[in-house]
């Protein structure tokens, strides 16, 4: 497409002005510059392809949600099969690691079939430790939980779950969702739908339990890694400002000492320059 410009003559009648005869009307053509252009519009739609493939990619995974209620808080719909690992796009080490996820995983949906929730909680956690970004495994063991018992805990596990989701569904776990779909066949649900139904479930059945003050779990792994971590940051803090920074203050007053005085490097005490004495420790000044 050409664009040019118009330029007109001040007069309203083009080629006339007062009887001056003036310039006919000229047409200009802009500078193009359409390889420049196409290159910005290029650019322009693969960026804004890979910011929204991540949360297009879970919305597809999620297109058979919603479900009922019933089959949403049963383990039936976890389905993992082993012999897709090798399909997973990762390096050697990661498909071994996938393949005892699958494991355990499998292992823990058995015995919670079989009525042994302690058991499948074991594997469950196990698992977890492996793909921690993978929610299922909260939600399992909030319902292994559930069943056997301990409805608090179970709340909290059902809060890291509806966590974890959300972050799947916004696009956070690209990688998360790319192995997903190729060990797994399960339903997988919305974070509207999910965060519904466990707030719902935990007001009707878990005796009016408000979601929102929930606290969500934190395993001990990572428990211990923030203990780690905050005992770290507190020596390296006590290092710096208890030890670090008021020996460079005495060395600083060491070497620039007040008029007429000296320091004294054992005790850091203040002598008068006439005395070669410390007057607290008594370590004899040496010169300079």
């Amino acid at each position: 497409m050409k664009f040019k410009v118009f330029i007109r003559s001040a007069a309203l009648n083009p080629g006339v002005n007062d009887g001056v005869k003036c310039k006919p009307p000229q047409y200009v053509p802009l500078p193009k510059k359409p390889r420049a252009l196409a290159r910005g519009v290029l650019k322009g739609f693969i960026s804004l392809c890979l910011l929204s493939f991540p949360a297009f990619f879970a919305g597809r995974l999620c297109a058979d949600a919603p479900m009922e209620p019933k089959e949403f808080f049963t383990h039936d719909r976890f389905v993992f099969h082993r012999e897709d690992v090798v399909k997973v796009p990762v390096n050697r080490k990661g498909q071994e690691d996938l393949g005892v996820f699958v494991d355990r995983m499998n292992a823990g949906l058995s015995l919670f079939g079989d009525g042994d929730y302690a058991g499948a909680i074991k594997y469950f956690g196990g698992a977890s430790r492996i793909w921690p970004e993978y929610f299922g495994c909260d939600f399992l063991t909030a319902l292994a939980y559930e069943k056997a018992g301990d409805i608090r805990l179970g709340a909290r596990f059902y809060k890291s779950y509806l966590i974890k989701l959300e972050n799947f569904r916004n696009g956070k776990y690209a990688m998360s969702m790319q192995m997903l779909s190729v060990i797994s066949s399960e339903r997988l649900e919305t974070y509207e739908y999910a965060e519904d139904n466990i707030r719902k479930h935990l007001f009707t059945g878990y005796g009016g339990m408000d979601l929102d003050k929930v606290r969500p779990v934190v395993r001990v792994e990572e428990f211990i890694i923030y203990l780690l971590s905050l005992a770290a940051f507190i020596a390296l803090y006590y290092y710096v400002f208890g030890v670090l920074v008021p020996h460079f203050k005495r060395l600083h007053r060491a070497n620039h000492p007040p008029e007429g005085f000296w320091v004294c490097r054992k005790c850091w005490a203040g002598n008068p320059t006439l005395s070669n004495e410390c007057l607290e420790c008594g370590r004899i000044r040496v010169p300079k």
